[in-house]
Order: structure tokens, then C-alpha cells, then sequence
């Protein structure tokens, strides 16, 4: 038996990875919803789309900072967050999280990565967070979450309808909200570089080319032939179910663009068209400060 006061020799090596371990397992295990709120902390949004994860950090109502990045990077968040938000901001503190997504693949780690970062778990639209927003639709468990909360956002900001909003990402959405305020479905299209790679994937010799705006549709070769396509085809589709949409309403409505392709797609429509690029992360910020009061 040892004497008491004595040292106690050291545990082996293994003992203490294993205990290091144990302790990391069970912090992860109770790390509580919201993390303990402090002056100057920042509201993190997430918008996990298809192809792209879109943060943006808020101070009160007030967007500070973007950033966005590939949904394939998911698996090395800690060097994006370093490289895009602590190297220009500093180190930050969260007063909370809050996350749209209908990409579960991305979801899923990105939420234990912020669990184990900042201890805290946002709060996921559909999940632990339910948007006042009636959906006047088929099956409300259908329409992605992204479009709910653009839906929402565009809402609180005019509190009057009729409002179509033309969200330019993976897929081209178009979404209602009436004069009721309701939820009332919308258009799904394929998107500016989803067109693009689909006809690199599906045919045998076209290549991919990055879609630009061009001043003619008549290409002289196969890559200005793809852009010119490309280019002025989206453009009229854009135009040609903006303008179908608002036939099939009751007035004429509100027009909102969001998502990385609206300012470039939207500028040579002939429609009144409000460009929001940060629409859905201005929604989560807004649906999560609803939620706090």
C-alpha cells in the first residue's frame, strides 16, 4: 500500500488516451442547445444548400460577414472557418445558431462540427424550429426548407402580397406567398450550372463551360455555340415562368431575386425584380430572433 503524501506513479500512456477520450465523448454528449450568451457575440445562419454552404454572421438585425463554400469541403469546416471568418473578424463568439438544409450529407457533420467548435447545436427549420407560415400546398413536408424561409423572409419584410421569389441556385425556384400571407407552392427548373454540367455529363463530346453573359447567340465554335445556349437560354426561361407565374395570380406581385446567380440572370429581365442575395440567411436570423422573445 502506498504511503499517503507519496507520488503516485503516472498511468500508462494508453490509460491516458483513453481517458482523453472518454472526457471528449462525454463534453460532446452534454453540450446544451444555445451556448452561454456574451456582449458582443454574433448569430450564426447557415443555408446548406445542394452544392454550397452559404454562413453568415449577424450582429443584432445588422448582416457583418459572408461566406460561402463547397458542400464537398463539408469534412475540413475548420480550416474554411479559420481561412474565411477568424482570419478577417478575429476569434468570435456565437449567442446562437440556426440552419436550413436540404442536404442532409452536409448537414449532419456540419452540425457536430459546430457542436464540438462552440458547443452549441443550431437549431434546424423543420426540425427543433417551426416557421409561422402556413403552407397551402399538397404535402408541406415536400417543399424544401430553404424555400419556407425565403418565403418567410420575404414576408416579414413587406407584410403584403402577392410575392413571387426567384431564388437562382442548383435548382431555379420560383416561390408564392399570396395576399393571405400563405405558402403557395412554385416552380422548380434546373439552375444555371446544373444545365451547364448536364450537358457535359450527358453527352459524349460537348465539355462543361462556366456560364457567362454573351452578346450573341450564334456561336462560331462549340464553346461560344454552348455559351450563347446557355446564356440566353436560361434568361428566357427565367422570363417566360416569371411571366406564367404572375398570369395564374390574382394581382400583380412583388418580385425578389436571391441566390449566387440572381444579380447577373435578373438585370436584363424586363420585371421589377428587388435582389436580396442573403434572403435566406436574413430569414433564419429572423426566424431565430422570433423564437428568443
Amino acid at each position: 500500500m502506498a504511503r499517503r503524501g507519496a507520488r503516485q506513479p503516472a498511468p500508462p500512456p494508453t490509460a491516458n488516451r483513453h481517458a482523453t477520450r472518454w472526457k471528449r465523448a462525454r463534453a460532446a454528449a452534454t453540450l446544451v442547445a444555445q451556448p452561454r450568451r456574451e456582449a458582443g457575440a454574433v448569430l450564426l445562419c447557415v443555408d446548406v444548400g445542394n452544392t454550397t454552404l452559404h454562413l453568415g454572421l449577424f450582429e443584432g438585425e445588422r448582416l457583418v460577414h459572408t461566406a460561402r463554400c463547397s458542400g464537398d469541403d463539408v469534412l475540413e469546416l475548420e480550416r474554411f472557418w479559420h481561412e474565411h471568418v477568424e482570419a478577417p473578424l478575429g476569434r468570435i463568439s456565437l449567442e446562437g445558431a440556426v440552419l436550413c438544409s436540404v442536404n442532409p450529407k452536409v448537414k449532419i457533420p456540419f452540425c457536430h462540427w459546430a457542436a464540438q467548435r462552440f458547443g452549441t447545436r443550431p437549431l434546424v427549420v423543420g426540425e427543433g424550429l417551426r416557421l409561422p407560415m402556413r403552407l397551402e400546398v399538397d404535402d408541406p413536408a415536400e417543399v424544401g426548407a430553404d424555400r419556407i424561409v425565403n418565403a418567410f423572409a420575404a414576408w416579414r419584410l413587406h407584410d403584403a402580397g402577392p410575392i413571387v421569389i426567384a431564388d437562382f441556385g442548383t435548382a431555379f425556384t420560383l416561390d408564392v406567398v399570396g395576399a393571405d400571407g400563405a405558402y403557395h407552392g412554385g416552380v422548380i427548373a434546373p439552375g444555371v450550372e446544373t444545365a451547364a454540367r448536364a450537358l457535359a455529363d450527358r453527352t459524349a463530346l460537348l465539355p462543361y463551360v462556366r456560364v457567362e453573359p454573351v452578346e450573341h447567340a450564334i456561336g462560331r465554335n462549340t464553346i461560344d455555340a454552348l455559351r450563347g445556349g446557355l446564356w440566353f437560354g436560361l434568361q428566357g426561361l427565367v422570363e417566360a415562368l416569371c411571366r406564367q407565374v404572375a398570369s395564374e395570380l390574382e394581382a400583380e406581385p412583388r418580385w425578389i431575386a436571391t441566390g449566387g446567380d440572381a444579380r447577373r440572370l435578373v438585370e436584363r429581365i424586363p420585371l421589377p425584380f428587388e435582389i436580396r442575395p442573403a434572403l435566406t440567411l436574413e430569414g433564419l436570423a429572423r426566424a431565430w430572433r422570433e423564437t428568443q422573445r
